[in-house]
């Protein structure tokens, strides 16, 4: 996981989660960016 991940990903779901009308797409969203990042780790 590269830094840039690390530091802004918790920042953006709190964002999120802030933000009534998106909190449907926090799930979503989140489940998207670990995929992504478990298939990163796995290529690696």
């Amino acid at each position: 996981m590269s830094i840039g991940t690390k530091e802004y990903y918790p920042a953006l779901i709190k964002t999120i989660k802030a933000t009534p009308e998106y909190n449907n797409a926090t799930w979503l969203l989140q489940y998207q960016i670990e995929s992504m990042l478990d298939i990163y780790k796995r290529l690696m």
